[in-house]
């Protein structure tokens, strides 16, 4: 089958690059940053984090956008500040005791990460 000089769209193919998709549920069709997060980024999470307190994550997105002219969802900012900024998450080598507990509880458990976790306070 000769498909030269006929579209995509004429082939089946209907498929759009991400550039090319409405943007649903962002005004002004901005879609969130795929970037890496940089400093200044990270240091307005960290004040407004103690400012607003870790449930205005909407607010604190809005302020990042106004601030940093980057658009970020109040997820991107909630998950960046649980999983990387968070001074309270433990980041020193695993512990023979924390090892013991990884282990048994994974043989109870299995690999329901999410349960195991709760055993280990900080992580």
């Amino acid at each position: 089958m000769a498909t030269k000089g006929i579209s995509a769209e004429q082939r089946g193919n209907n498929r759009r690059s991400p550039q090319q998709r409405p943007c649903f549920g962002f005004r002004a069709g901005l879609m969130p940053t795929k970037n890496a997060w940089t400093d200044e980024e990270d240091e307005l999470i960290r004040k407004l984090v103690g400012e607003l307190g870790q449930s205005k994550w909407s607010q604190i997105a809005e302020a990042i956008k106004r601030k940093c002219r980057t658009t970020r969802t109040g997820k991107q900012c909630r998950t960046r500040w649980l999983n990387h900024l968070d001074p309270s998450i433990n980041r020193s080598p695993w512990t023979p005791e924390e090892e013991r507990i990884i282990y048994e509880r994974q043989k109870v458990d299995g690999n329901k990460w999410a349960l195991i976790a709760k055993f280990l306070p900080g992580r």
